[in-house]
């Protein structure tokens, strides 16, 4: 009799033991957006990122350059490239994962730059630009 208590709750005891009821299961890893995007920039995939247009021009480079400029001398951690796309130069700033940071960045300049508007590319867009 002993024996058979001794394995009804051995038994029990393992059982319960490997109970994954209380336990949804899995692990929850949370990132950030740029560490998923540099993941997404290492398997060569083109990432849609977010740029302001401040300002387009029409044959004029020497205007935009000045622009350029301008807009370097206040925000010079902020990345500026201008494009040509014939017959338009056009002045572009930002490189933004996220439409929100975007749409912050573009409220903060409004001011001085009241016609930008912000575009949608992929990665390999990016590297189009002109110094």
């Amino acid at each position: 009799m002993r024996f058979l208590l001794v394995i009804l709750l051995l038994l029990t005891n393992i059982i319960y033991s490997q109970d994954t009821t209380k336990y949804h299961g899995g692990i929850s890893i949370t990132m950030s957006k740029k560490i998923d995007s540099l993941i997404n920039r290492k398997s060569n995939q083109p990432q849609k990122i977010y740029k302001i247009q401040l300002y387009f021009e029409v044959n004029k480079k020497d205007i935009i350059l000045k622009k350029k400029e301008q807009f370097d001398t206040y925000h010079p951690d902020m990345e500026s490239i201008i494009y040509f796309d014939r017959p338009y130069w056009k002045l572009k700033v930002g490189s933004f994962i996220d439409r929100d940071e975007a749409e912050d960045f573009m409220m903060s300049i409004i001011k001085w730059y009241p016609y930008s508007f912000i575009t949608e590319e992929y990665e390999h867009i990016r590297k189009k630009g002109v110094e």
